[in-house]
């Protein structure tokens, strides 16, 4: 790819703003060392306060509001010192060279695509296949319709299928196939996609997949912005790729299932209307004792056997991140594995602890308190001694006949991707990965 003299300059602009920021921090740092070192550990108190808050009743409500008025005062004297102490404000200045060297970063990835998109589209492409998608209108907000993803599906040839309520997700694809279609596309929230994902592997067909879900893991970890939803469209005049899916008792599904706490949590009846209220209810249940860990039985990849659990996540393919609700971000799609996270027990140490590296990944495992675990294998089971488990899978609430049994399908969907390629979740601006490009692309390698 050949980078213009003009995009040069913005890459020289863009690592120019970082070597300011650089600069400013070092200086800051200089200047009111002390003053940061109180920052960084009163950030962590307020954070650990609000969990005691959060989870917390007589005296560790208490506590919980003595950290977070503790911390509150901490900050409040962190940029008095700053306002005052300071004769140029080099937390504003460090904030807004942040925010611009953000934005710059920005502009040339969606530069970068744009380009090989063009050179993609250069070769010639066949004639476009009977598409169908089918459309969740409620889905996001109503992502799609706001965008008129029907009207311009029309446009380019493809049938549109809008749900009402009652529809049979799995049943409109398979009408569908059943008509012709060679090609089947959807838009709506991971369960959606899953159900016309499972249509697909049966009947060996490429899948589109559109960012028009609420939080869209699976669209995003292929490389989609819900906010620029029509660009997805572009992938049934794009290119094949093969991805992995993960099925639990037979039932597909693309990103994760969750045991215990969060399945707890989406059992309850008011979580549609009281997310918030909910886990808040379940959480202190849990940890103030009233409620046993749940007794999800199961081993690990040493065979060693537990017999209770705080929470069970399972991944298709390895994630980056993992917090105690739900998995992050993937890097990869065709990894071939599970990823297994067991919280055996959760306290208050290891949530201080979790403040502190803020996510649980692979590294977390080496210096945790004993009571998270987290592996990789191809197939994996939970028991218990109910004959129904609920369970959390791709964000809904779903109900298996125990033993649960999960295992990776390596490749087995074809999905449809832009014609310039998968693209990979933006990294941190300030990741090595980030500043090795950066540099390539200046130095035209």
């Amino acid at each position: 790819m050949k980078i213009s003299l003009g995009w040069r300059f913005v890459i020289a602009a863009t690592l120019a703003t970082l070597g300011l920021i650089v600069i400013s921090t070092v200086e800051l740092a200089f200047t009111s060392f002390f003053t940061l070192i109180l920052l960084v550990v009163a950030l962590g108190l307020g954070a650990f306060g609000a969990w005691l808050i959060f989870t917390g009743t007589n005296k560790r409500l208490a506590v919980g509001w003595t950290l977070l008025a503790v911390s509150s005062l901490a900050i409040m004297g962190f940029f008095y010192e700053l306002t005052t102490n300071l004769s140029d404000p080099l937390l504003l200045r460090i904030v807004i060279l942040f925010l611009l060297y953000s934005f710059l970063v920005g502009v040339l990835r969606r530069e970068y695509w744009r380009q090989k998109r063009l050179i993609a589209q250069a070769k010639p492409t066949k004639t476009l296949p009977s598409a169908v998608l089918i459309i969740n209108p409620k889905s996001g907000n109503g992502r799609a319709i706001k965008a008129r993803i029907p009207q311009k599906s029309k446009k380019l040839g493809i049938e549109t299928i809008i749900t009402k309520k009652g529809d049979s997700i799995e049943g409109l694809a398979r009408q569908a196939v059943s008509n012709g279609a060679k090609i089947l596309g959807v838009s709506g929230g991971d369960g959606t996609l899953g159900a016309v994902a499972k249509v697909a592997i049966e009947a060996n067909l490429p899948l589109v997949v559109l960012p028009g879900g609420t939080r869209c893991h699976f669209a995003r970890d292929v490389g989609f912005d819900p906010k620029e939803i029509v660009d997805a469209l572009a992938s049934f005049h794009g290119i094949e790729r093969r991805v992995d899916v993960g099925s639990i008792n037979g039932r597909i599904f693309l990103n994760n299932a969750s045991f215990g706490l969060y399945a707890d949590v989406v059992d309850k009846p008011d979580y549609r209307n009281h997310k918030v209220r909910t886990t808040r209810e379940v959480l202190r249940s849990l940890l103030s004792g009233d409620t046993p860990y749940y007794p999800l039985s199961f081993a690990n990849d040493k065979k060693k056997k537990h017999r209770h659990a705080a929470q069970i996540l399972v991944g298709v393919n390895a994630y980056e991140t993992v917090n105690i609700f739900e998995l992050g971000r993937r890097h990869a799609m065709d990894q071939g594995v599970l990823q297994i996270t067991a919280v055996t027990k959760l306290t208050d140490e290891l949530i201080g602890q979790m403040m502190g590296t803020i996510v649980l990944n692979q590294s977390f495992e080496d210096s945790n308190t004993g009571h998270v675990e987290q592996w990789e294998a191809t197939k994996f089971s939970v028991n218990s001694k109910s004959k129904q488990l609920v369970v959390g899978v791709d964000g809904e609430r779903e109900e298996y006949t125990t033993p649960v049994k999960l295992e990776i399908l390596p490749k087995a969907l074809r999905l449809m991707v832009p014609p310039e390629g998968m693209r990979k979740r933006p990294d941190n601006p300030l990741s090595p990965k980030t500043l090795k490009r950066l540099w390539q692309a200046f130095i035209a390698r």
